[in-house]
């Protein structure tokens, strides 16, 4: 299983856009759909050593991180049902 994500995304630069829309269109279902925003909150929660959703845990970056999980553990379930019936073929 290959994946990929876009992070440090900032929307207000042209630029920014444009590529994370040329890597979906190439990429398709391989571009995980949730997307991390350039915030400086990231950063702090680094100083401060914890996680974001524990230095801000009700933060629009906590929750990017909580979507970004639910939708590694839905890819990887989605995988292991693959294999599971690849296997009894």
């Amino acid at each position: 299983m290959q994946n990929s994500g876009i992070n440090k995304l900032d929307v207000r630069r042209a630029l920014e856009v444009e590529y994370r829309d040329l890597i979906r269109r190439s990429y398709k279902e391989k571009v995980f759909k949730t997307e991390f925003r350039n915030n400086v909150v990231f950063t702090e929660a680094v100083t401060e050593r914890q996680p974001i959703t524990g230095y801000q845990p009700h933060s629009e970056q906590a929750q990017q991180y909580r979507a970004f999980f639910k939708e590694v553990q839905t890819r990887i379930s989605a995988e292991q049902l693959r294999v599971a019936s690849a296997a009894k073929a």
